[in-house]
């Protein structure tokens, strides 16, 4: 049985903050304090996460609307998005539709807090949370998928890989698809670029002497409008 949103949230809302901050973000008044705001440590906090719905007023979105970064406003309802918190990585860890109980993630990151991003422009939830297609691949663009439904739209922060920039905790993302034991795939930011621009895409972890890239280091930002 594939896990559903109640189940997700069921299954435990206690999981550690570690990367986010207390800044205030920008968002549509109807979303306000509800909303928050995913930034990357190369393009730091004004360049936001933003679902790119061509030609749309906010009331629509369908699955496989590329996800981006782009120049926070308060008026732009493609850039309203919750976040869920829905515990550690171990809630979901030998649940049926979650990860293998001795999977690489339930091994080294049970400890680390698991998101959810669902779309909801002008502050009305979609049911369409950032994720990946079945059969994630490194370089798959991050889009719009049905929120609950598969570990794919579920992010855990990898933790042991942040660092405090800006006045915040930025982390890598692991994305819960993933199923590589020693390079999974996080969150990575291509800066630059057309159609769109400043695109999310998945890409494997990469260290070096155990610090990963800015451009795989990301942090989340909470709280009411400007």
């Amino acid at each position: 049985m594939a896990l559903t949103a109640g189940a997700l949230l069921a299954l435990g809302a206690t999981g550690a903050q570690a990367s986010v901050s207390g800044a205030r973000p920008n968002a549509t008044p109807e979303c306000g304090s509800y909303c928050f705001e995913l930034s990357s440590l190369i393009l730091g906090p004004r360049m936001v996460e933003n679902a790119v719905v061509p030609g749309d007023t906010g009331s629509g979105g369908r699955i496989g609307v590329p996800a981006t970064l782009s120049l926070a406003t308060n008026i732009a309802p493609d850039e309203d998005f919750t976040e869920t918190s829905i515990g550690p990585a171990s809630d979901f860890c030998g649940v049926r539709g979650g990860f293998p109980k001795y999977s690489y993630i339930c091994i080294h990151y049970a400890a680390d807090p698991v998101f959810e991003a669902d779309w909801a422009p002008f502050g009305v939830e979609s049911g369409l949370c950032l994720g990946l297609a079945p059969h994630p691949f490194a370089g798959e663009r991050v889009t719009l998928r049905y929120c609950g439904v598969s570990v794919r739209t579920l992010w855990l922060s990898d933790t042991a890989h942040g660092t405090d920039a800006y006045g915040a905790w930025y982390t890598p993302w692991i994305n819960g698809g993933e199923r590589n034991f020693s390079h999974p795939l996080v969150l990575t930011i291509a800066p630059g670029g057309r159609r769109p621009a400043n695109q999310l895409k998945v890409e494997r972890e990469d260290l070096y002497n155990g610090v990963t890239p800015d451009t795989q280091e990301f942090t989340i930002t909470t709280g009411p409008v400007p």
